[in-house]
């Protein structure tokens, strides 16, 4: 779960900032 933690937040940046 900790080593999740970074990934989903990076991820979750990324294609935030990839749809605009």
């Amino acid at each position: 779960a900790q080593w999740l933690c970074v990934p989903m937040i990076a991820i979750g940046a990324w294609l935030l900032t990839r749809r605009r």
